[in-house]
């Protein structure tokens, strides 16, 4: 549905109301926090 390669797993994408999506690709457990963090 959005384009996503088997390779980029595992991701996190998170999509707002208005559309615009935030995409992190090849996920390590230590990178959840920040990274939402830095989405905040």
């Amino acid at each position: 549905y959005f384009g996503l390669q088997e390779d980029q797993a595992p991701l996190i994408l998170i999509q707002n109301v208005d559309g615009t999506k935030f995409l992190k690709e090849r996920v390590e457990p230590d990178d959840v926090a920040s990274w939402l963090k830095d989405y905040k």
